[in-house]
């Protein structure tokens, strides 16, 4: 059994997080016994493939917002996207007070109520806490 995988046989169950340096296939082999010393034996495999960290796509322009006019940009689904298949968490940061972001419909929404230059961050991010960020 790889060093990186544990097995608990209180509740039968195996855990383990492999890096990039466990990368291919590990074959593992389990064995039960009964009180009366009579067992079987079955196997599977582990496959371990490196993560690879989302990257941008497309990125997005910069944009010019009509002080009190309200605004609405939607960001497409494929601003981002992840090599590997894996679901991304799509947040936004440094964005000024009128300003939201609504992640589940993916658009950024406001009204300016103050002149500025504000830098806009969006970051991708996959369950392995990879992430790809990009500003306009």
């Amino acid at each position: 059994m790889p060093t990186w995988l544990t097995y608990n046989p209180r509740d039968q169950s195996f855990t383990g997080r492999p890096t990039s340096l466990n990368v291919g296939t590990f074959a593992i082999i389990v064995t039960a016994t009964d009180s009366k010393n009579e067992s079987t034996t079955t196997s599977f495999k582990i496959d371990v493939q490196k993560n690879y960290v989302p990257v941008v796509q497309k990125q997005v322009d910069d944009q010019q917002l009509d002080l009190y006019k309200a605004f609405e940009m939607k960001i497409e689904r494929d601003t981002f996207v992840d090599p590997n298949g894996d679901p991304l968490n799509i947040t936004a940061s440094r964005i000024p007070r009128w300003m939201t972001f609504d992640r589940k419909e993916m658009k950024l929404t406001g009204m300016p109520t103050l002149y500025g230059v504000y830098n806009v961050s969006l970051t991708a991010t996959d369950g392995w806490n990879a992430s790809a960020t990009m500003s306009f």
